[in-house]
């Protein structure tokens, strides 16, 4: 089944370290948990532990308090019919007759302690009109009650039924298995299928022992126990499967060896054959590094596609920051398909680039607190005592300008994601390729043996002569050969077939769209003269470092400053007319272009932007839209021949 049930947040209150919790979600993300050591990271992943119902030996009370935790999901569509009138939807497009807009648009569940075990205890949603309490369970003597509707939501009044006599395992099956309440069948149902995609995997290696006896299990236990069993049905089954673990495993922890089952008289356990030997040598899972068995544990889950919400205690450990970085891309491409991630760590690699949530956790007196970080990244850094180094531990450096820059990369350049030789950095702002040889010369420094590539891709924007001679002179800088990356989408034949899938409420042709994006970048030619221009006139320095030496030496006065600063300061008329030349003359060469390179020198986001209002009824999206039109987009073959070059 398709998991459609998401997590909207979680609240705790009296829970181990917490006397209150807040844990927001954004369904189908990354989110870091971070902070010094013994401040509450496990107490706050044990709360998730609680909702998947994960057994646990804990204690969860806070000071002998009661604990309580809630925990909120929302349903899609099609699930909150089936819930509601308790059978299968037939056809969709009669289902919004069959329900009103708030009825069941979010369903919470409420656990308590109860002999020292969080148990299920009532659930609520919105329904009919207002918030109802659909099921829960009160002690009756020393046996359960349960009161729940007595048939199907869409027929139930709000009366509840009230049924005695269950003990406390049968009152807790009722409020978590589609097997009790009957009415309740199919909302429990989509409960139990969240909780089975729920995987938490700690530090420690979790698979059971070096050799087990002979078996093959389709599912992969919450916990990673029954790793090697799931292995050698991947191998035997799965062949698909199997090759792409291995194929990412190879990516992350490169020359780790063969992945292998060897079996030997009813046993076989998880090994790694070494490829310089000959193959006739291998290396038992448990031999090898702790970060090797979370990394496969990961892998595993993702590919078996069962598991949706996923949660890793320091996935760093014993992983070089190019391994963290190759896995940190798969989660991240695993998250933007719709899982959830709760990983806490204190690597800077996942802190400094994750695109995700990060929620700082510290003690506050007694009491542990979270609150999430949302810009200053490096306070939090600081307060872990660790740096922002891991770019040091790369070979080659990628910079680009920004965000929707390197999803754009990212689409035409996959395998770029996952080399761990390769860190990608955000520029922002592609004035800063001016000085990217500075950062070439530092990491020379650091690095003298001279492994380390610096690739810095900046848009051409209207750069004048000067600066792109300047910046075409260095090896560590290409230039895109348009005004902006958002050119290169600018393909009508791509754009057609885009716009169709994108809900265009008719087949639009490429010529249509391409004689109604030159009408906009004609209207757009005095903006890209105008910026040219701009680009020409130089900041205005009325004291350098060479002025500043010479004052200082002359031991200049007051006034003696200020005249030879203002002598700097230039002529109204005189500066009016260079202006204004350098308007004529980009004015020319602008116009001698236009007709052959108008794709290339109007503002690409603006024809993007405009092609989407006229035809979409909505604006281009940088981030949203730019790799969905990039895959229907062939990269340059300037572009290719450079990052090609570059990773080699």
């Amino acid at each position: 089944m398709k998991q459609e049930v998401q997590l909207l947040k979680i609240e705790a209150r009296n829970f181990r370290a917490y006397d209150n919790l807040h844990l927001p979600n954004n369904p189908g993300g990354l989110t870091l948990v971070t902070g010094p050591n013994n401040t509450g990271k496990s107490s706050l992943l044990n709360v998730l532990d609680v909702v998947a119902m994960v057994p646990s030996e804990t204690y969860f009370g806070r000071y002998g308090t009661q604990p309580e935790v809630r925990v909120r999901f929302s349903l899609s569509f099609r699930e909150r019919v089936e819930a509601f009138h308790g059978v299968n939807v037939v056809a969709e497009e009669d289902a919004e007759k069959l329900l009103a807009k708030s009825d069941l648009e979010w369903v919470e569940w409420a656990f308590a302690g109860h002999d020292g075990k969080m148990v299920p205890i009532e659930i609520r949603t919105y329904l009919h009109g207002q918030e109802r309490s659909i099921a829960k369970v009160l002690q009756d003597g020393s046996r359960f009650k349960i009161l729940a509707p007595s048939m199907v939501l869409s027929h139930w009044d709000g009366t509840p039924n009230t049924t005695a006599g269950f003990d406390l395992e049968t009152a807790i099956l009722a409020l978590s298995t589609p097997i009790v309440l009957d009415p309740l069948a199919k909302l429990l149902e989509f409960f139990l299928e969240w909780r089975r995609g729920y995987f938490h995997f700690e530090p420690l290696r979790r698979s059971r022992a070096r050799e087990v006896s002979l078996a093959s299990h389709e599912r992969l236990e919450s916990d990673g126990q029954n790793l090697a069993e799931v292995l050698l049905h991947l191998q035997h089954n799965e062949p698909e499967a199997w090759r792409h673990l291995g194929e990412l495993l190879e990516r992350i922890v490169p020359n780790v060896g063969q992945l292998m089952t060897p079996t030997s008289q009813g046993m076989f356990h998880v090994a790694f054959r070494e490829k310089w030997v000959g193959g006739n040598f291998s290396h038992n899972l448990k031999d090898v590094g702790t970060g090797v068995e979370q990394v496969l544990l990961t892998l595993v889950a993702g590919l078996t596609s069962a598991a949706h919400t996923l949660v890793l205690e320091e996935p760093e450990t014993g992983l070089h920051p190019a391994a963290q970085r190759a896995l940190l891309s798969v989660i991240q491409d695993w998250a933007r398909q719709g899982r959830n991630f709760f990983i806490s760590t204190h690597s800077t690699v996942f802190l400094d680039w994750a695109s995700s949530n990060i929620l700082e956790v510290r003690k506050e007196g007694a009491a542990s607190k979270v609150q999430l970080v949302s810009t200053n990244r490096e306070k939090v850094l600081h307060a872990l005592g660790v740096r922002l180094s891991d770019a040091l531990s790369a070979e080659r450096l990628l910079v680009l300008e920004g965000k929707s820059d390197e999803l754009i990369i990212e689409q035409w350049f996959p395998h770029l994601i996952g080399d761990p030789t390769v860190a990608i950095i955000r520029g922002e702002g592609g004035d800063s390729a001016r000085h990217v040889d500075i950062l070439s010369k530092w990491l020379e420094q650091a690095d003298p043996v001279g492994l380390r590539k610096v690739l810095y891709i900046r848009d051409r924007d209207e750069l004048p002569h000067r600066l792109v001679e300047k910046l075409n002179a260095k090896d560590s800088a290409f230039l895109l050969p348009c005004r902006e990356i958002e050119n290169l989408l600018v393909d009508f034949v791509a754009l057609s077939a885009h716009l169709e899938d994108c809900g265009a409420q008719r087949k639009l042709s490429p010529s249509e769209i391409e004689t109604y994006a030159r009408t906009v970048a004609d209207s757009l030619q005095q903006v890209v003269v105008m910026k040219r221009t701009s680009w020409d006139l130089e900041p205005l320095r009325f004291v350098d470092n060479s002025s500043r030496n010479k004052m200082a030496k002359a031991n200049f006065s007051r006034e003696e400053m200020i005249a030879r600063t203002v002598s700097q300061i230039p002529d109204k008329m005189e500066f009016a007319d260079f202006v204004r030349t350098r308007w004529n003359e980009n004015e020319g060469q602008i116009r001698e272009l236009w007709e052959r390179d108008w794709r290339i020198l109007a503002p690409g986001y603006e024809l993007l932007n405009s092609i989407y209002r006229r035809y979409l009824d909505r604006s281009y999206d940088k981030i949203a839209d730019g790799p969905k039109l990039a895959a229907k987009v062939t990269p340059i073959p300037e572009l290719v021949r450079i990052v090609e070059s570059f990773v080699r």
